[in-house]
């Protein structure tokens, strides 16, 4: 149980969640904003891929997060990932959106087979010209804290952004693509 608390209160130091005191009177701008990202836990980052795409319209918000490169045996006894693909919504009442200067603040809930989680992102933007949507990304960080049911622990994960310029990076194995039987 200590260590659970530990891991909690850890967790809260690398990735507080920053919600601006005037969260809901600060308006959120019209946003497309994209980031990949790879999952850091216990000091080791892991292969996969997740593309963040945070969508915004008149104080609406979508947040798309989809899985690449998750590799692992398939039923034909290849390594393969099944594209994992989850959508987070304001309207939908999981996704908490605020703006704080230029950076979004979001955070999101749900729960899966192994347990609940609930991550906090952060998007930086670069101020548009005033009527545009916004579009550049200057900074990102985030991370989750997962109560992991099957592992019977609380699991913390920080997103490592990919940096630089859109690049082309090669997958570790194929796509497990679903088919009629």
């Amino acid at each position: 149980m200590t260590r659970t608390i530990l891991n909690s209160l850890c967790l809260l130091a690398i990735f507080p969640i920053i919600m601006p005191a005037n969260a809901a009177d600060s308006q959120i701008p019209n946003a497309n904003l994209r980031i990949t990202v790879r999952q850091k836990t216990d000091g080791n980052v892991e292969r996969g891929f997740h593309i963040f795409e945070l969508s915004c319209m008149a104080g609406d918000c979508l947040l798309t997060s989809i899985t690449l490169n998750t590799c692992g045996e398939s039923d034909t006894g290849k390594k393969a990932f099944y594209p994992g693909v989850q959508l987070f919504s304001i309207r939908d009442g999981n996704l908490i959106v605020a703006n704080s200067g230029n950076t979004l603040h979001v955070k999101y809930t749900g729960f899966d087979i192994g347990g609940n989680y609930t991550t906090n992102l952060r998007f930086q933007y670069d101020p548009p010209k005033k009527g545009d949507i916004i579009t550049r990304l200057l900074g990102f960080s985030g991370g989750f804290v997962k109560n992991s049911i099957i592992l019977e622990k609380v699991i913390t994960v920080e997103y490592i952004p990919i940096k630089g310029i859109s690049q082309v990076l090669p997958l570790d194995c194929g796509v497990l693509a679903p088919s009629i039987q």
